[in-house]
């Protein structure tokens, strides 16, 4: 098959697919250069960050410089720099999501314009923030509805499950807890047990073999309570589908799958897929919210040197923090091994989870910074992208196939990766591809790119549209529509293939028969 034709229309989208970067020679040390300017010095250029909506002509922005330069008389160096209000918090020096507030009103920020934070329970939060907590809470209404349409079947096609309980043992471990009412508040962090996130409970006074010390993730828990209520509330935005078509297919799909497969179906697989989902979630969109707490934001910054709420780096209040977790953690247990508690790590295996499932992912805090931090994200930022318009598709049932995507299905179906390549595949980055070819057979794919290729010739986009197949248990297929590519399947989009491989996953909790571990 050939996809000369797509190669050639992604090129022209800026950049080759041949660009190679190669480090040069290392500089010695005595050769080194002094610290580059840094905002606040008078030689650095300042950037005043802006909407090129609301300022669309040169005019404008020329007045908008001089009104910055009011605003600062300091003999402070301007440049205007055009941002999107979901990439600020990368962007400023200093970000508080007050600046996203101004942004949004005033239509552009300035990088020195002094953070403002908000305390209690209603702290303001950037949208990227909110995005990650609110792909949290809409899946949690995902895991809601399959333990109910589970409950729902005849007793005669409910095989014993691993889980004692579905709701209490699976799916609350990875939320928090269950309501407020519950015995324990919450586990503040998940453990990383053969690759997958439990939530503490014997592991508190246990080791591994050989004495290593467990791996744990700062996760904030809640209720599943409050979890629910605001999936529900948050659906809309997060889907073109309502909560009752969700449930209604979702009950549809069980129903049809464990009357095919009877005694062999297991809705432990589905369960913990889903329930690792939510862990992936819940601890990106804690890591996302420790990035803007003010006392975070002060730190390692010299603005705020000699303030009483500010660490001398950003690792001592990280310190800190963990500290504090690992004391909630010890409690009243005699025999407590401490964790190790790390930060998330940003791989591509765990962005692909997030973002199919509508989430955001975790990029590094200094992509928009840091040039070599952003050479080195190029790859997984593709990947990502391709991932999360997957997610998109499959949510809102549609969405625009351009030269660039499918040159990236391209790269992902044919395991010859070219933009991709950059991939760091002796790490966790290893199975981001592989996961995103699992979403559809490879005769779907193909069929989709061949599609493409004709298509592509004549458009610079094409529709593909995702459409919930009448029987769930018939195999992903494609059609063509005229103009339009329909590719038909379920809405949980795990294979017989992927169950069988979560099964076995599922097989290892059978003496807890819990995720609190």
């Amino acid at each position: 098959m050939s996809l000369e034709v797509l190669r050639r229309a992604a090129s022209t989208l800026g950049g080759s697919e041949d660009t190679d970067y190669v480090d040069g020679p290392e500089i010695p040390a005595h050769l080194h250069l002094d610290e580059p300017p840094r905002p606040w010095d008078a030689e650095y250029t300042h950037s005043v960050f802006f909407n090129p909506d609301r300022f669309p002509t040169d005019a404008e922005r020329d007045e908008l410089l001089e009104r910055v330069r009011r605003q600062f008389p300091e003999n402070l160096r301007w440049c205007l720099e055009p941002v999107s209000a979901l990439t600020l918090h990368g962007r400023m020096h200093i970000y508080s999501a007050h600046h996203t507030t101004l942004f949004e009103q005033n239509g552009y920020v300035a990088e020195i314009e002094p953070p403002r934070f908000k305390s209690g329970p209603r702290a303001t939060r950037s949208l990227r923030s909110q995005q990650a907590w609110d792909a949290f809470y809409a899946n949690c209404t995902i895991a809601e509805a399959v333990v109910d349409a589970w409950l729902r079947l005849p007793a005669g096609l409910r095989a014993r499950t691993v889980f004692e309980d579905l709701r209490v043992d699976a799916v609350a471990p990875m939320v928090g807890r269950l309501d407020d009412n519950a015995p324990t508040k919450g586990a503040s962090v998940l453990y990383n047990y053969h690759g997958m996130l439990v939530a503490p409970r014997g592991l508190l006074a246990s080791r591994r073999e050989g004495g290593e010390p467990w791996i744990a993730y700062p996760a904030e828990p809640v209720t599943l309570r409050t979890a629910f209520a605001n999936g529900r509330r948050v659906l809309n935005a997060w889907t073109s589908d309502d909560r009752r078509s969700i449930r209604q297919r979702i009950y549809k799909e069980i129903r049809a799958w464990s009357e095919l497969q009877r005694g062999q179906f297991r809705i432990d697989a589905i369960v913990l897929w889903i329930a690792q989902t939510l862990g992936i979630l819940r601890v990106q969109a804690t890591e996302w919210k420790l990035r803007e707490k003010p006392s975070y934001v002060r730190s390692g910054t010299r603005e705020f040197e000699g303030d009483e709420h500010a660490f001398p780096t950003k690792a001592d209040f990280v310190r800190e923090e963990f500290r504090s977790l690992t004391d909630g953690l010890r409690g009243e247990l005699p025999n407590f091994r401490a964790p190790i508690i790390k930060r998330p790590p940003v791989t591509a295996r765990a962005d692909v989870i997030s973002l199919l499932a509508g989430g955001i992912g975790l990029e590094d805090e200094a992509i928009w910074r840091d040039d070599r931090i952003h050479r080195d994200n190029l790859a997984r930022q593709e990947l990502g992208y391709l991932a999360s318009w997957i997610g998109e598709l499959k949510r809102f049932h549609r969405a625009t196939l351009t030269a660039g995507v499918a040159r990236l299905m391209e790269e992902v179906v044919s395991e010859e990766p070219a933009s991709l390549q950059e991939l760091d595949m002796t790490n966790d980055d290893l199975s981001g591809p592989r996961l995103i070819k699992a979403q559809f057979p490879v005769a779907v794919w193909r069929q989709t790119l061949d599609f493409a290729a004709e298509a592509l010739q004549h458009s610079d986009g094409i529709e593909i549209q995702y459409r919930w197949n009448d029987n769930p248990t018939d195999p992903v297929a494609v059609l063509r529509d005229n103009d339009t590519i329909v590719i038909v399947g379920p809405l949980l989009d795990l294979s017989a293939e992927r169950r069988a491989g979560w099964a076995t996953r599922a097989d290892r909790f059978q003496e807890t028969r819990s995720l609190r571990f």
